[in-house]
This record gives C-alpha cells, structure tokens and sequence, in this order.
C-alpha cells in the first residue's frame, strides 16, 4: 500500500523517517491552498511565539520543545532535558537556579495552547486534549479548570458570548 501511494523506494527500520522527491516539488501550487487557514494558522503562530518571548533562554528553550512534543505525547521531563541535550537531572538544575520547576512550565505551555484552540473553536475537547498530550478528555478538563477555574466548555461559551 505504502509503495503505491508513495511511489519509489521505501526503507523500513532506518535511523530517520524521511521523505526524498525533486527540488522541483516544492514549486509546484498547492491545490488545496485555504488562504483564510493558513491566516488562522500564522496568528496562532504568532501568538505562540509572543507567549515564548518572555524569560530567559532556558524557559524560552524549554517552553519551544514542549510546544512541538505535545501532540506527540512525548512531554516528560527526560524527553524535554533529552531535546536539549542535557539530562533530566541538570535540567532540574538549570530550572531550580532560575527558580522554576518542570511541571509548572509544562502545565503553563498546556493551557497557553489550550486557551488558543479554545478560542479558535474548530477543535473538539478530545482533540485539544490529544494536541496537549493528555491520554483522555477528562483529565485535560480536570487541569483547565485547575487553571482556570472553569471547564473548557464554560471558557468556550464565555468566549463566544464577549
């Protein structure tokens, strides 16, 4: 299945997942281009990169990783020091010196992001729940209304009502 949809040859097992095709490729139109989504997509962008701006390097490092191993679950303290290239101890350290700690900046990325796909509205709470990392939807309402002090339904329709 995956040599006819992909054409050419393909390599299981490899040390990389990667994809080879023409230089050409990349000139070529997008046929399903959605303007008005890809606007969508660079204001979120946007206001992401704003949210990394303040701190120091280490936070704005550790804040960029989490943000890209959310949706792929893989957001532990190890997996972070891991992406940083040190370990999870002399993370700790690092974070410790600036007087932060792992779980409060990994639950401060988690509901920066979930505030943004709240108020865009195209995603439902079980997909903002899997895009944040969480294995279910109850315990991503559980932590919004921990940091919000209401449930993501309620944040919703209060943002629809302003």
């Amino acid at each position: 299945v995956h040599a006819r949809l992909f054409g050419g040859v393909i390599r299981y097992g490899q040390a990389e997942s990667k994809l080879v095709f023409p230089r050409a490729y990349l000139a070529l139109p997008v046929v399903a281009a959605d303007e008005e989504l890809r606007r969508q997509v660079e204001a979120r962008a946007q206001a992401l990169l704003a949210t990394l701006a303040d701190g120091s390097a280490l936070l704005h490092s550790l804040k960029a990783v989490l943000g890209t191993r959310l949706a792929q679950g893989r957001c532990s303290l190890e997996d972070a020091a891991t992406a940083l290239g040190t370990t999870a101890r002399t993370l700790q350290r690092r974070l410790a010196a600036e007087e932060l700690q792992f779980q409060p900046v990994l639950d401060g990325v988690r509901h920066e992001r979930a505030v943004l796909l709240l108020q865009e509205g195209t995603a439902s709470l079980s997909q903002i729940a899997f895009l944040l990392g969480y294995s279910d939807q109850s315990t991503f309402q559980n932590a919004f209304k921990r940091w919000s002090g209401m449930t993501p339904g309620e944040f919703r329709r209060r943002g629809k009502s302003s």
